[in-house]
């Protein structure tokens, strides 16, 4: 019998530069990066992104965004999703899950798991994926990773296509 290898299709995200950082790690990455991949703007956004996101409908979509460098030298991937975002403080949906929880395992020895993504973008982004995910009963696993700014780009690269590739 013959097994037939079916090709993954990954989607990847991240975001342009925002506040007073010059640039944003994350669409440095991806500038270069050989896979199906969107830069979102900083800011909360609706259906027509999320269909973006979607597009292709993706078996995985692994979400990238910046930390501060004074939060370590590793990754860190974000567990949890809560329903918060500021500003100004308020649920992102009104009748959502308190929390929900990314369905892809990834990272290794350079990732440190986190159970905070904050209240902005990150969060908000991985609250409506999952939410998505949720409530269509999607078969899309998904994960997010921070970022430390300055990360080495190149390192960076190579762990995100490792990661793929370990799919």
């Amino acid at each position: 019998m013959a097994i037939t290898d079916m090709a993954k299709k990954v989607k990847v995200y991240g975001f342009r530069k925002f506040a007073h950082y010059d640039e944003n790690i994350t669409e440095k990455i991806l500038e270069d990066f050989d896979a199906d991949s969107t830069v979102l703007d900083v800011e909360y956004f609706g259906n027509d992104v999320l269909d973006e996101i979607f597009s292709g409908d993706p078996d995985y979509i692994i979400g990238l965004g910046q930390c501060p460098a004074s939060m370590g030298k590793k990754l860190r991937v974000e567990k949890r999703a809560v329903n918060w975002k500021e500003p100004p403080l308020s649920r992102i949906e009104p009748m959502g899950k308190d929390e929900l929880f990314p369905n892809l395992d990834i990272g290794d020895e350079n990732s440190i798991d986190s159970s905070s993504a904050g209240k902005y973008v990150c969060n908000y982004s991985m609250y409506k994926i999952l939410d998505r995910i949720d409530k269509e009963k999607l078969g899309t696993k998904y994960a997010f990773i921070h970022v430390p700014e300055g990360y080495d780009i190149q390192k960076a690269r190579a762990l995100l296509q490792k990661y793929i590739d370990g799919l």
